[in-house]
């Protein structure tokens, strides 16, 4: 269900351009109405499949815009800065650690009390099935846990080397699932029921700290044989092995570039994402096309702080 909070938010939402001219890179194009934009203000973006992201800047009492086209969504992520939506009866606010998704057609206006960024990752709206979400709606994600390690992920993408094409085949389906969780924990929308490839995906989210899971084991959380588990995860064009790598992966890089965290050797970091040392994680990485955990530290070690 989306939240009874989208009447109060009529006034923020315009009809947003929904011909068939309006094409999925045009999800990423964010615009500062009646000023010029500077070079510096253009927002950095990728298109990844059917997904699109970008990062651009927020500056104190400047309005912005933020375009989606119909049959999209936006998720928008601050960090840093507060976004303002100018709604009745009073400002709708979205901090660093929320997310404001938004529906097509629409064009959000939107404004900031302070410096910061925002990470916007756009979708089509198949990518969320089961969703019950009216177009020209928003709605507002308050999950921490999930909007930060998303925001760290994204992140990456930018300040690593360019995505091939496998890679990007990958990228964009981590996105939408990644996306699709923070969604419905936040809707408390449960959708169709889970299928066999969705259970097993819980199950690996919620084990893959344990060095000695194997996907005989996931097989036997989700109350199948492994073959008809591989079979699941087949039609996926994925294998149970590999998304658990996938799993550990994220959650490593989520690590690397926590601040709190700086003092952790990669070793540790290694180990608590399931891995057995600082060189095994630096071979997963790889495999999913990241790069290695020194490099992502270092990145973020560099990256302007916001907080």
């Amino acid at each position: 269900m989306v939240p009874e909070r989208r009447s109060s938010l009529a006034d923020a939402i315009a009809p947003g351009p929904g011909s068939a001219t309006h094409d999925g890179a045009a999800d990423a194009s964010l615009r500062v109405p009646r000023t010029r934009v500077a070079p510096a203000d253009v927002p950095k973006r990728l298109v990844v499949g059917a997904a699109t992201i970008a990062t651009y800047e927020l500056h104190p009492r400047r309005d912005r815009s933020s375009g989606v086209a119909a049959g999209r969504l936006r998720l928008l992520m601050p960090r840093g800065g507060t976004l303002q939506i100018p709604a009745r009866p009073g400002d709708i606010e979205v901090g660093d650690g929320q997310g404001l998704l938004v529906n097509g057609a629409a064009s959000l206006r939107m404004s900031s009390s302070g410096a910061g960024k925002v990470i916007a990752v756009g979708m089509p709206v198949e990518a969320l099935p089961g969703l019950a979400m009216p177009r020209g709606s928003t709605m507002l994600i308050e999950d921490a846990a999930l909007l930060r390690p998303i925001g760290a992920f994204v992140q990456t993408l930018f300040d690593g080397e360019p995505l091939d094409v496998l890679a990007r085949e990958y990228v964009e389906r981590l996105l939408r699932e990644m996306v699709m969780v923070a969604v419905r924990r936040s809707s408390g929308e449960s959708g169709v029921a889970p299928s066999l490839h969705q259970r097993a995906l819980r199950a690996i989210r919620r084990h893959h700290a344990d060095a000695r899971l194997t996907p005989a084991e996931i097989a036997s959380m989700s109350n199948v044989s492994l073959r008809q588990l591989e079979r699941a995860f087949q039609r996926e064009g994925r294998t149970v092995r590999r998304e658990i790598r996938r799993v550990r992966v994220v959650a490593a890089a989520a690590l690397l570039q926590d601040a709190r965290r700086a003092s952790d050797t990669v070793d540790v970091i290694a180990v608590q994402v399931g891995l057995s040392n600082g060189s095994s994680l630096a071979r997963a990485m790889a495999a999913e096309g990241l790069p290695s955990p020194s490099a992502l530290r270092a990145t973020a070690r560099t990256r302007p702080s916001h907080t």
